[in-house]
């Protein structure tokens, strides 16, 4: 089942840690990845960074490290896709699953089919990453996947500078812990925790409401004939609400 921002908002900061984290980047059922400045082509494996922005050259693709380190814990898994703002421009990013379990930065490789060069500025947004939960919680235990992914990429012979691998390897947020602490003591993260607080206040205010119009009522009107009526009502829009929950689990 794919989460929505509520599902999304209730996640982050428990099994899903994204860091550094954006509150733009949040949308209805996903959340919009941006690219680093290391890139590497995959024609002659050398680096496809040009100043402070990264040039995909016509009919060639290139490896892209994201800005963002990614956990994904006890049921969650994603996958990563194109978004609109590589797509206007005619660039195709290949999907990436990203199991359980994962920590660590993200590799996105993306495709220019045109005739003309792609350029991508560092923190141009380059995909959007979709979670899902899964139906049981899996027994792998987190897994640090920031060497495994230099070792991959040294293995398959693309040029990296020790400051990339530094960078890809940040043993600061290789760990769960160090990961979850970082990001709450994000900004960002903080504000986007205070808006959602201000949206379930609301929610609270409008129940509260609702019974202090019902207890007025009570007492100064007579309808007590309607009580029965009304608790009926009640119970009905509950069951409704927890059944539709219930069945959108299965889907």
């Amino acid at each position: 089942m794919r989460l929505s921002e509520r599902d999304f908002a209730s996640e982050l900061g428990r099994n899903l840690l994204i860091y550094p984290f954006r509150n733009e980047g949040v949308d209805s059922s996903s959340y919009s990845l941006t690219a680093s400045c290391y890139a590497w082509k995959l024609s002659d494996k050398k680096s496809a960074r040009d100043n402070d922005a990264i040039v995909i050259p016509a009919k060639e693709s290139v490896l892209v490290v994201t800005s963002e380190t990614v956990s994904l814990q006890k049921n969650l898994c994603g996958l990563c896709c194109c978004g609109v703002s590589l797509a206007t421009k005619g660039a195709i990013v290949n999907t990436t699953p990203i199991k359980c379990g994962w920590i660590g930065k993200l590799i996105i490789t993306i495709h220019n089919p045109t005739d003309n060069q792609i350029k991508i500025d560092s923190g141009d947004k380059i995909a959007v990453l979709l979670v899902d939960r899964l139906r049981s919680s899996t027994q792998k235990a987190p897994q640090n996947t920031n060497h495994k992914t230099t070792e991959l990429l040294a293995l398959q012979g693309f040029s990296l500078t020790d400051e990339a691998k530094r960078y890809i390897n940040d043993d600061n947020y290789s760990d769960v812990q160090n990961l979850r602490d970082a990001l709450k003591g994000e900004k960002s993260y903080q504000e986007f925790r205070k808006k959602r607080r201000y949206k379930n206040l609301g929610y609270a205010i409008a129940v509260a409401a609702a019974i202090v119009a019902l207890v007025f009522a009570w007492r100064f009107f007579d309808i007590k004939e309607f009580v029965p009526a009304l608790i009926v009502m009640f119970v009905g829009a509950v069951g409704g609400v927890a059944w539709k929950k219930w069945m959108a689990s299965w889907e």
